[in-house]
């Protein structure tokens, strides 16, 4: 009995985690609050989301640098203010049913209900994003948190495309774990290797040769591997075999 419930155990272990991109998005508006609670209520173990900058310095959860393909809205979301009459606080996403753009903020607050605390968090970094005014924006709002070095910080994943984040990254937000965020196995060993806990790379990039030999080192040195985006359940499979392989 003592063997077969180790057996179990094991199995158990080596099972991937599933993460809820921009939240429930085949359902919901994506990188809304109502999407990521959607994905929560569906057992994801995390959510991940993506942050721009306001020009009056509110972060929002939104993937693309400019409003127009997911909101009733358009301009670029760093040239456009949050508060105000024509703030994007009242823009409202085209997909039903209609929802705000979140904030940081308020994403921060879901994840922060007692009910929440087990979620992690994967917060894409978008690349047209200044490092410096990002991650103190970022800091103030996470260090705002009662008991925050405890109950948040350790939930929070930065996902790096580009390796001019990582110094600021460090500096300002050392309490976060980061990852690399790219397609690219020489890329992620050239500029982020030493200073990422994980690498999230794409599903196609892991599964050619170069990639299996990515996974073996990362199974070597112990850091965590991702794979994106992986909807289909007969990659899921695939997914998870080579996540027993590590």
């Amino acid at each position: 009995m003592a063997s077969e419930s180790t057996a179990v155990e094991s199995a158990v272990r080596i099972l991937p985690d599933c993460w809820g991109h921009r939240g429930a998005s085949a359902r919901f508006p994506e990188n809304t609050l109502a999407s990521f609670e959607a994905a929560i209520r569906d057992g994801a173990e995390g959510i991940e989301s993506d942050v721009h900058t306001s020009k009056d310095n509110v972060v929002l959860m939104f993937h693309d640098p400019d409003l127009r393909r997911t909101t009733n809205s358009t301009g670029w979301i760093k040239e456009r203010n949050w508060f105000g009459e024509d703030g994007m606080q009242h823009v409202r996403t085209i997909k039903e049913p209609q929802q705000p753009i979140p904030t940081f903020a308020e994403t921060i607050e879901l994840l922060m209900k007692p009910e929440n605390r087990h979620v992690k968090f994967n917060v894409d970094v978008k690349i047209w994003n200044d490092p410096e005014k990002l991650f103190n924006l970022l800091h103030e709002i996470i260090s705002s948190q009662p008991s925050w070095e405890m109950i948040l910080a350790p939930r929070i994943l930065l996902g790096l495309w580009h390796p001019k984040f990582v110094r600021a990254a460090k500096k300002i937000l050392p309490y976060c774990r980061r990852s690399y965020l790219g397609v690219s196995p020489y890329l992620a060993r050239k500029y982020f290797w030493d200073d990422c806990d994980a690498f999230s790379v794409a599903f196609a990039a892991l599964t050619s040769a170069e990639g299996e030999r990515f996974r073996e080192e990362c199974k070597k040195a112990g850091k965590y591997l991702m794979v994106w985006t992986v909807n289909d359940p007969a990659r899921m499979v695939e997914v998870r075999c080579i996540s027993a392989y590590r």
